[in-house]
């Protein structure tokens, strides 16, 4: 049976017995075998309207028989008989159940993206997955969910706006540095001697003509489980990647002459947390980018009360 990875959240009612319910309900599901689930964690929440609770979040492993859809469809029906209501994007609800992997297959459609589009960099998704699913691999980055955990913690903060637009990357660079304190600065193998292959590497994950490098303040330091998961084993030198990659599309009008590189630069593998989002969307693009951003620096916190839901 294929196996899969959820992501479990609750910030109204009884949080910590709904995501024990949720679990049961789970282990009933037809055709669906519970594997594994971890222990619940607070974490504040991102990207939602502001002064809203804080949630309690958790992972589950489980096998089944239904393909992604039909599975998708009863976590659907889970959410809704603990009274989840959507009443906005990112919004409190009692439940959410998020189909993280689907073993190793890679979905695109209206109504279900898997692996998850934003589970690579977010915090609060990744440390109970890695408590229950450390060796599955996501699909499209390479990367075990140990890995994109402890890299989190590992890594240096950094991120990298990738995009073919120099304007876009300019503008974005300046609006992170007014509201979270961030520096455009050189990418971090002009700190080191890397060698001719990590230099490589570097060029081919974040090519230096479309890539514009930020460095964010860091606003404690480490913590203890931080430090074990850096034990983990990385197929790569954590000091040259950034703690989050920001691939900006280009729009598709007005483009210089080298964009016809940005399709395989978006197909290369093994960047780490990674968000993706399109520019001709601006108010889209600002909120996906706060929200990234506090996913990975959540001490860094909601600078703008009013940005968009």
């Amino acid at each position: 049976m294929p196996t899969c990875l959820l992501a479990l959240g609750s910030n109204l009612g009884e949080r910590e017995q709904t995501l024990l319910a949720a679990i049961g309900d789970l282990a009933a599901l037809t055709g669906t075998q519970l594997l594994r689930h971890s222990r619940s964690y607070p974490s504040r929440p991102v990207g939602g309207p502001a002064a809203q609770p804080d949630f309690l979040n958790a992972a589950a492993v489980v096998e089944t028989l239904f393909e992604p859809a039909a599975f998708f469809a009863h976590l659907l029906q889970i959410e809704a008989r603990h009274g989840r209501q959507r009443t906005g994007r990112w919004a409190p609800r009692t439940l959410d159940l998020d189909l993280l992997l689907f073993d190793d297959r890679v979905i695109d459609t209206p109504s279900l993206c898997v692996p998850h589009p934003r589970m690579s960099f977010r915090r609060f998704v990744l440390t109970p997955a890695a408590e229950v699913a450390t060796p599955m691999v996501h699909p499209t980055i390479g990367w075990t969910i140990g890995q994109l955990a402890a890299h989190l913690g590992a890594a240096g903060d950094q991120a990298a706006i990738l995009s073919p637009q120099e304007a876009a990357r300019l503008e974005w660079g300046a609006t992170l540095a007014s509201q979270y304190g961030a520096q455009i600065s050189e990418p971090p193998r002009a700190a080191g001697s890397p060698d001719a292959q990590a230099a490589r590497e570097m060029e081919r994950l974040w090519p230096r003509r479309l890539t514009t490098w930020l460095t964010f303040p860091s606003p404690r330091p480490p913590s203890d489980r931080v430090g074990r998961q850096q034990q983990i084993a990385f197929p790569f030198s954590v000091a040259n990647h950034p703690k989050l990659t920001i691939l900006l599309d280009a729009e598709p009008i007005g483009l210089p002459a080298d964009t016809a590189e940005w399709p395989a630069v978006l197909a290369q593998r093994g960047r780490g947390p990674t968000l993706r989002v399109a520019a001709a969307d601006r108010g889209a693009v600002d909120c996906e980018i706060q929200a990234a951003v506090e996913s990975v620096w959540p001490d860094l916190g909601h600078p703008d009360p009013k940005r968009i839901e």
